[in-house]
């Protein structure tokens, strides 16, 4: 419920240790984190691409996916 109130009111209690940029969930924070830092701990299996979120392997899977179609 915090969290919601938080939408409504603009509080963002959590700062980025790095860049200082604020958010109002904390969840939000320690993925904007990433950002910083080289880590792409997800991996395309067919063409090795690697990628910082599971999202963005996802969408980029579906390119090879489309390549078969046509």
């Amino acid at each position: 419920m915090e969290q919601h109130i938080r939408t409504h009111t603009g509080e963002k209690p959590y700062a980025c240790g790095i860049c200082w940029v604020r958010f109002a969930d904390r969840s939000d924070c320690s993925r904007h984190q990433s950002v910083h830092y080289d880590v792409r701990p997800y991996a395309c299996e067919q063409c090795g691409l690697t990628f910082k979120h599971i999202k963005s392997l996802r969408r980029h899977e579906n390119t090879h996916l489309s390549k078969l179609s046509t």
